[in-house]
């Protein structure tokens, strides 16, 4: 009989690691801030350089600035920690391992559903498929996973499973980024951890262990000689927060920085953070825990591979030991090693309490001082100091003395608060001939910040793409605009009190149902070409609080606009034709589309509001057929544009040079005709295509 029941034991322990590992592993990128980090449904940052754990696509682990090619992460994880039955036990969401996560691998102990996915959503009404009305952020992600799996017992038996033992613990992950520029370099990770076992957790810890590896991938690849040993680490006690940085390796070309910051929780008895902040009477003996150790470390920083040491490594701050001054000197340069930040005690968790913890990923560049890295100065590190206190202010919202409660009496606590630039108006781009109008209304200048509650809304800028990015699909930000106008208001010595009276429109006009107020024209435009206009709006600043002007970014508010002629009410009297004409094979406004023969372009101009034209060969042969009137935007060819972002001047309309059964035309001679749908009229014209 025991043979067979130790038989059935195996045959249960086999079942249940076979269903472990057969739990899905979803992922995703951060994408709206700009940093492009890995994140999966297990809580775990990172990807340990291996593209993907779901091995497509090649995901980055940790890129800033996202389009970069510096790192900053190998990998990272939630801990959770506390004397369970009186007995220190931890549960590792992730830990160091030579190839970062696998399925069923030791210490990588969160378990999601199966069948569970990385869930999306978004505050942008703009993101269509993924707005929700919950979200916090522009992206917001969300999983639940567990360290209980099935509770400890074989499924279907009440045989227990050999070492295993959790803490028991339920946990709901969302992480946040926002695409503003002032605050697209950090990801918020937000923890709610229930006990969900039988037996309450004295004593418990919640931590984040990181795994940095500051390096640029493109000079020196995950994997050659020394790529992890020139790390440098260090912590930032006022702030809570422990970073890494490249001290001795490819130091010309990562200068930034990647930081573990906490924020703050809530348990039974309220908001708790580290005095002098927070509420004394319940944060007495909290604190942040700051612990580094190297890749298989020995003496001082030995990897903690048992439960009573990382749970030392949680409850104990490497700070306080009495040779931290040798210690920091050792890990400040050519440290192969990792960081953990950790907070408590908090009050017991018995089965069915929460704890929530909230953790931020902050990235920033180093600034240059003429000293090395490996210096590690207050100068060098101003723009990560800048960074976390200001992610400690958007998830502080209206909570600014850190007690848990809003700063009005009666009011809705509120976290994750961004200061926010004014609203964007709404906004009308009109193309004609040779030029682009922008109108907009007055909307922005009632704006409140969400933070102040103050109108603080300055002023305005037009934007329009620098030559050479006309033909470009996607608009760098940062490189592809130039600023054609600013108008700000007048006499409060901010920025240039230029007034607004040089783009108010004496008389407001009425478009598609909105009254606008402001009207600025860019001239001297050529004709057919993709320009890319924005109109931004930006506030005064806060000098109480170091708040720099904020501006809603001209990405926000942008618009493809192709100049040219306006709707002709007589093609009699101005004849419709065609440019470029004779077409040479290709167009300049083409730009790399030049090489797929189906991305060509040419226009038919002067046309009617609503006409159809019609393609012959000289031989009288029908080509295509084509339907026009003045909303036409651009959507019956490949284009550059969005539709839903471009304009035409409404008496122009572009051609693909393919036929109506989608073939590549031939050069020679063709003809044309437009006929007006409003008076029948009909003119007739031709155009040369020469290859």
């Amino acid at each position: 009989m025991r043979l067979n029941l130790n038989l059935l034991l195996v045959i249960c322990i086999t079942i249940w690691f076979t269903e472990v590992k057969a739990q899905t592993i979803s992922e995703k990128v951060t994408s709206e801030c700009n940093i492009g980090m890995t994140i999966n449904n297990l809580g775990i940052i990172g990807n340990a350089f291996n593209g993907s754990y779901v091995a497509n696509p090649p995901f980055p682990s940790c890129r800033y600035p996202k389009s970069s090619d510096i790192e900053h992460l190998f990998t990272g994880g939630l801990w959770v920690g506390g004397l369970k039955q009186g007995q220190p036990v931890v549960t590792t969401g992730a830990f160091e391992a030579s190839r970062g996560y696998s399925v069923g691998g030791a210490n990588f102990e969160f378990v999601a559903p199966f069948g569970s996915v990385l869930q999306e959503r978004s505050s942008l009404i703009s993101k269509q498929d993924l707005y929700s009305p919950a979200a916090i952020s522009h992206q917001d992600f969300i999983s639940e996973f567990t360290d209980t799996a099935f509770r400890g017992v074989v499924p279907g038996t009440q045989f227990p499973i050999p070492g295993y033992n959790p803490l028991g613990l339920s946990v709901r992950m969302e992480t946040y980024n926002w695409n503003f520029p002032y605050s697209n370099f950090f990801v918020i990770l937000n923890f709610r951890i229930i006990n969900v076992g039988q037996d309450s957790i004295v004593n418990p810890y919640v931590g984040y262990w990181a795994d940095g590896a500051v390096r640029n991938v493109r000079v020196s690849p995950p994997g050659t000689t020394n790529f992890f040993g020139t790390g440098g680490n260090a912590y930032i006690d006022s702030l809570n927060a422990v970073y890494e940085y490249d001290a001795t390796g490819d130091t010309a070309s990562t200068r930034s920085y990647m930081a573990i910051k906490y924020l703050g929780a809530t348990d039974a008895k309220g908001f708790r953070y580290p005095l002098p902040y927070g509420n004394p009477a319940i944060n007495q003996d909290f604190k942040c825990n700051k612990y580094s150790w190297r890749f298989r470390g020995i003496e001082d920083f030995q990897s903690p591979n048992t439960e009573a040491l990382r749970y030392d490594r949680m409850s104990t701050s490497i700070t306080d030991r009495p040779n931290w001054n040798d210690l920091k000197t050792i890990i400040a340069k050519d440290f192969n090693g990792s960081n953990l930040i950790s907070a408590g005690p908090f009050t017991t968790l018995y089965p069915g309490d929460t704890i929530n913890a909230t953790f931020a990923v902050v990235l920033a560049d180093r600034v240059l001082d003429g000293f090395p890295p490996e210096a590690n100065t207050a100068t060098q590190l101003r723009n990560l100091i800048s960074g976390c206190q200001y992610v400690q202010a958007a998830f502080n919202g209206n909570d600014r003395n850190y007690d848990g409660l809003a700063d009005s009496t009666g009011a809705r606590l509120q976290r994750f608060l961004l200061p926010t630039p004014p609203a964007i108006p709404n906004t009308k781009v009109v193309a004609r001939d040779n030029a682009v109008d922008i109108y907009w209304n007055k909307e922005a200048e009632n704006s409140r910040d969400r933070i102040t509650g103050l109108q603080d809304f300055e002023g305005y800028r037009i934007y329009k793409t620098k030559f050479g990015y006309d033909v470009q699909a996607a608009v760098d930000e940062n490189n592809a605009f130039e600023i054609v106008a600013e108008f700000d208001k007048a006499g409060n010595n901010l920025f240039y009190n230029t007034g607004f009276s040089k783009i108010a429109l004496g008389t407001p006009e009425v478009i598609d149902g909105d009254t606008m107020f402001y009207k600025y024209t860019i001239n001297k435009l050529q004709n057919g070409w993709q320009h890319v206009v924005a109109l931004e709006t930006f506030d005064g600043g806060n000098p109480r609080t170091n708040l720099p002007s904020l501006a809603t970014g001209p990405l926000n508010n942008l618009f493809r606009v192709f100049p040219g002629k306006t709707a002709n009410a007589d093609v009699k009297k101005t004849e419709p034709f065609v440019y470029p004409n004779p077409y040479y094979g290709e167009a300049a406004w083409e730009g790399i589309a030049t090489t797929r023969p189906e991305d060509k372009k040419l226009y038919f101009a002067n046309l009617p509001k609503r006409c159809v034209i019609r393609v012959f060969t000289m031989s009288g042969d029908l080509v295509d057929v084509i339907n026009h009137d003045q909303a036409y935007n651009g959507s019956d060819i490949k284009s550059f544009s969005s539709p839903n972002q471009t304009v035409f001047s409404g008496g122009e309309h572009a051609w693909d040079l393919l036929s109506s059964n989608n073939q590549i035309i031939s050069r020679g001679l063709y003809m044309f005709t437009v006929e007006d749908l409003e008076n029948k009229k009909t003119f007739r014209g031709n155009f040369t295509i020469i290859k």
